[in-house]
């Protein structure tokens, strides 16, 4: 439920950012943080980047998910930078790699989360339109905007009805762990898909036609700043 939570749109932010600088920050953040290395400055860089969306969770009063990732990410860092190269036992080539990969997904999927929960889809639509992304593209988009959090709260459901039922990961029955949870998600995923799909269709959002959109976006002066902080370091990474 907690993850739900975290996923479901929380009203109106605390800073007005237009759609499509959240979708600059998501691009350079998995850029960065999947593609640079983790010796010399691309250490830094990826900790760098890392930095803004815990900033902008911060931001919104997302003070324990933001503490949580934060801290996380940053040991992650740190056990790449010292212990990464040096180690040679089984254990510590495993924390090594779980190191490796928190500190390469954990800030992309802050990222994502900070879009999916501070853009309606009305703006994330307009956003789209603004940049010009074909309908074949911007539909499915939207779709799957709506469809991880709805995705979320039904895992959370499945998940409490099981437990009420003493069926859980690690209890002795992993058979009816797979029947009664993996299962029914799967059957939520496929039939959700279908009808956020068309709800998708019922509103017009795959008319061909000009859409008109009560959505007034643009850009301001924290969209610039937070555009060339994330481009600056995506550059000074590309340089290095």
């Amino acid at each position: 439920m907690r993850l739900a939570n975290a996923l479901a749109y929380g009203g109106r932010p605390h800073l007005q950012i237009d759609p499509r600088t959240k979708l600059v920050i998501l691009l350079c953040v998995n850029a960065i943080c999947l593609g640079a290395g983790f010796s010399g400055g691309d250490i830094w860089v990826r900790g760098a980047i890392s930095i803004i969306p815990l900033l902008l969770l911060v931001i919104e009063r997302r003070f324990v998910l933001a503490l949580i990732c934060g801290g996380a990410t940053t040991l992650a860092l740190v056990m790449e930078m010292f212990w990464l190269g040096q180690m040679d036992g089984f254990v510590e080539l495993t924390l090594a790699g779980c190191a490796n990969l928190a500190a390469r997904f954990v800030p992309g999927m802050l990222t994502g989360i900070y879009l999916l929960s501070t853009t309606t889809l009305g703006e994330f639509m307009a956003a789209l339109a603004k940049v010009r992304l074909p309908r074949a593209v911007a539909l499915p988009t939207a779709v799957v905007l709506r469809f991880i959090p709805t995705l979320a709260l039904e895992a959370a459901a499945i998940q409490e009805s099981m437990r009420m039922r003493g069926v859980f990961w690690g209890g002795g029955k992993p058979g009816a762990f797979f029947t009664y949870r993996v299962v029914p998600l799967m059957i939520c995923a496929v039939n959700m898909g279908d009808e956020l799909t068309a709800a998708a269709l019922t509103r017009a959002l795959g008319n061909p036609g000009q859409r008109i959109s009560l959505t007034r976006i643009r850009l301001r002066l924290p969209d610039w700043i937070l555009i060339a902080c994330c481009l600056g370091i995506l550059g000074i990474w590309l340089v290095l």
